[in-house]
């Protein structure tokens, strides 16, 4: 029975979730959005394999507009990339380093800004398993999903005559062609292998435990459906390629996480649905070889590379939503919006030798504001929108086997701060094997 004590206890309890539940996937560029039926279950056990297209060839700045993908971890410009790897070769003796020096007609443009847009491009196609089993017809379930998918991303280069040195703004042909060519043999000297990118491969594997609680007409309801779950997320998935610019990761990075999610359904009258999914994701901190920015160039350009440990920051998710089932046989339409936060990572330097300082460390004039910049283009916020229709043949009075449902389900990105603009179309079935 629910009297007030339960109610004001239930309305509290949805507090506390909103402060500790999660979302499952803390990528940027792969939002891999859950639905609600993954967790209204009802205590049955299903399989439901997916197809998945991505697709995303901008991404959102920080403070309004479109950007390329790539420049979420800050602009290029070949001066700060030249003078990272100039530090790392002084710091080995080597003589002053001028990719200049070698050209036709050599004028110095290495002291002097030379700024390039990047756009890029992703795309990947995968398949998305996940199992849920209902334990003992309890209210409590386990299962879990992972995705393997292939992976195309791309840089493209465009020099940016306006915000370079005033020196270039009237550059002929011939030397835009010269520092695009000077730019490629810097890439070279860092060991960097190409600007595209092609990889197939898992992404991390989540397993949960879930708990589910339904109080039958309450609240002037006519049911309440609570789930909640708790899950870890195994790193299995590819990381990205220090070594290839257009790399990125498949999701987590090589992270540990935990994170817990909640979703309360209202089923308002008949065939009216609303609900709300909430969730809250904790990765843990990991050491590994990265590239460390010298200064403020972007973190895929810089000449120094070593170990270094990651602390990400907590992803944050909630996600309302408002189904209509049946408006015709089997026919159900839902609606609902997904908000996302990422906090920023925290990066600390782990090089036994910092003969070159990193951004990170570095005393030179301003570097606290690079520092304050940077930790924050690991942050981001993004906002979707998903459009989802289900076909349920047994609402229509078919007694097929394996009681299967068919999904269909688009991902479009409507606003963002610091994320790739990543829209996903999904078609896939559960099945109901036992």
């Amino acid at each position: 029975m629910l009297n007030k004590k339960n109610i004001v206890c239930f309305v509290l309890s949805l507090s506390l979730i909103t402060q500790l539940f999660p979302s499952r996937n803390p990528s940027r560029y792969f939002p891999f959005l859950e639905k609600p039926e993954e967790y209204v279950t009802k205590r049955k056990s299903y399989v439901y394999p997916s197809l998945f297209l991505t697709t995303a060839s901008t991404a959102f700045k920080r403070h309004g507009g479109n950007t390329g993908i790539p420049e979420l971890w800050g602009r290029y410009d070949l001066k700060q990339v030249i003078a990272s790897l100039s530090a790392i070769k002084s710091c080995s003796g080597c003589p002053d380093y001028n990719p200049f020096s070698d050209e036709p007609g050599y004028t110095d443009w290495s002291s002097k800004s030379l700024r390039f847009y990047m756009n890029g491009k992703i795309r990947s196609q995968g398949v998305m398993l996940e199992c849920c089993q209902n334990l003992l017809g309890s209210s409590v379930s386990c299962g879990f999903s992972v995705p393997f998918m292939r992976v195309n991303s791309s840089i493209r280069f465009m020099f940016d005559r306006q915000n370079s040195h005033a020196d270039s703004r009237y550059a002929t042909i011939e030397e835009e062609d010269m520092l695009n060519r000077v730019r490629r043999e810097v890439h070279s000297d860092l060991g960097l292998a190409g600007e595209n990118w092609s990889v197939t491969g898992p992404g991390d594997v989540d397993a949960y435990l879930q708990w589910r609680q339904f109080w039958d007409h309450k609240l002037m309801v006519r049911g309440i459906d609570l789930n909640v779950r708790a899950g870890t997320l195994i790193p299995t998935g590819r990381r990205r390629d220090e070594d290839v610019s257009a790399s990125i990761p498949f999701m987590g990075n090589g992270h540990w996480g935990v994170y817990g999610d909640a979703v309360c359904e209202l089923e308002l009258k008949q065939n009216w649905k609303l609900g709300v999914m909430l969730g809250l994701i904790h990765e843990f901190s990991n050491k590994e070889e990265r590239r460390i920015p010298y200064h403020s160039e972007p973190t895929m350009f810089s000449a120094i590379k070593g170990n270094i440990e990651v602390d990400p920051g907590l992803t944050f998710k909630i996600s309302p939503y408002f189904t209509l089932e049946n408006f015709k046989d089997g026919m159900h339409a839902q609606i609902r919006y997904t908000y996302r936060k990422h906090s920023a990572d925290t990066w600390r330097d782990l090089r036994l030798d910092k003969c070159v300082k990193s951004y990170l460390e570095s005393e030179r004039s301003g570097s606290k504001c690079v520092r304050a910049s940077r930790n924050s283009l690991s942050s981001f916020t993004s906002h979707h929108v998903t459009f989802q229709v289900v076909y349920d043949p047994k609402e229509a009075m078919n007694n097929w086997w394996l009681k299967p449902k068919f999904y269909a389900m688009l991902d479009y990105a409507t606003m963002g701060r610091g994320v790739s603009k990543t829209h996903q179309l999904t078609v896939g079935i559960e099945l109901h094997p036992w």
